[in-house]
C-alpha cells in the first residue's frame, strides 16, 4: 500500500512537470 501511494505521488508530480514543460514549449514557439 505505501508503493501505491508513492506511485500515485509520482504520476500526479509528473503530470504536473509535463503541463509545465508544454507551457513552455508553446511559450518558446511563440517567441520563435
Amino acid at each position: 500500500m505505501i508503493t501505491n501511494s508513492k506511485e500515485k505521488i509520482n504520476s500526479s508530480e509528473l503530470l504536473e512537470v509535463s503541463q509545465i514543460l508544454d507551457e513552455l514549449i508553446n511559450a518558446y514557439i511563440k517567441l520563435t
